[in-house]
């Protein structure tokens, strides 16, 4: 999924989370940007633990991020956009 259609802006704090639905194999992830739902896609079947590195902020040497990334959370498990933006509101 590439988030190409959201727009970021400089010196402003943004909550972003990512779901992935191991059983869409056509829209499996969504992105959430501040509570809201922004994009779906990608392919997300299987089995996430395949011997690759594991990035946030760029991808293998591309697309660096400038910028920070603060309070990075792991879920067992998919939330739901309520509780997704519930987060967002709890960290406003």
């Amino acid at each position: 999924i590439d988030a190409d259609t959201v727009i970021f802006q400089p010196e402003t704090w943004y909550h972003v989370a990512m779901v992935r639905d191991a059983d869409d194999a056509t829209n499996g992830l969504k992105l959430y940007v501040n509570g809201q739902l922004k994009k779906t896609g990608g392919q997300s079947t299987g089995n996430i633990q395949n011997g690759i590195d594991f990035m946030i902020g760029n991808l293998v040497d591309a697309y660096l991020y400038d910028g920070y990334i603060d309070q990075v959370w792991f879920y067992h498990r998919m939330l739901s956009q309520s509780e997704i933006n519930a987060l967002y509101q709890a960290q406003r």
